[in-house]
């Protein structure tokens, strides 16, 4: 059962603080496939990513996690509705793929499907925007999905991943040491995957804003 609130953009505060800095930070990422945005709690990842959706000129997918997430046959299915909620001609292959599956999710035809399904029903550059990922608990099936999607997805799709910390995703490069990107800590990394080209960055919020 999906909740269709944890895939639906949050409304922007009308008193949300626009922070311009981060925020054509995050813009200036987009041409990378990957972007984590970590910081502790209260530094405002949510309200930073909401204020960009609503200035966003790009269609955006929107998963915020929380502690059910920890469940990957449930990560998934909102993973899916994500989508969905955004372009409704996707999800019908994948979503009969993940119904189908066993107990034992076999997460490289999940990932070959949803994948597929994606690069058939969606031309347009997106992203996903992957909020409070941190309340997947690290969950190593999960945190092998969101890797594993992100190395053969299309070059139009940005995933975006919001957490306390750095997520322990497997087969991601290592990291290059880090440089200073208008005053907002950044590293950028290489892909494993050169085919892909894929350069993945972090980006880290480096001063407490008040919401």
């Amino acid at each position: 059962m999906v909740t269709r609130t944890r895939v639906s953009v949050p409304r922007r505060p009308p008193r949300l603080v626009r922070r311009d800095r981060l925020l054509n930070c995050l813009t200036d990422f987009l041409d990378y496939r990957l972007i984590l945005v970590t910081a502790p709690a209260g530094y405002g990842k949510t309200s930073l990513l909401i204020d960009f959706v609503y200035h966003a000129s790009l269609p955006v997918c929107w998963y915020a996690a929380d502690e059910f997430g920890q469940d990957p046959r449930l990560f998934i299915a909102h993973f899916l509705a994500a989508i969905a909620h955004r372009f409704p001609q996707f999800h019908q292959a994948s979503e009969v793929a993940l119904l189908t599956s066993s107990a034992s999710l076999n997460i490289e035809r999940l990932v070959q499907m949803i994948v597929n399904e994606t690069y058939h029903q969606i031309q347009n550059r997106y992203l996903i925007f992957l909020d409070d990922y941190h309340l997947t608990g690290d969950n190593e099936t999960i945190n092998r999905f969101v890797s594993r999607f992100f190395q053969p997805a299309d070059e139009n799709c940005c995933l975006c991943l919001a957490s306390r910390a750095a997520p322990a995703l497997p087969y991601l490069p290592l990291i290059l040491p880090s440089a200073s990107h208008d005053g907002v800590a950044s590293r950028a990394t290489q892909s494993r995957c050169p085919a892909r080209a894929c350069t993945p960055s972090r980006l880290t919020a480096g001063h407490r804003v008040g919401i």
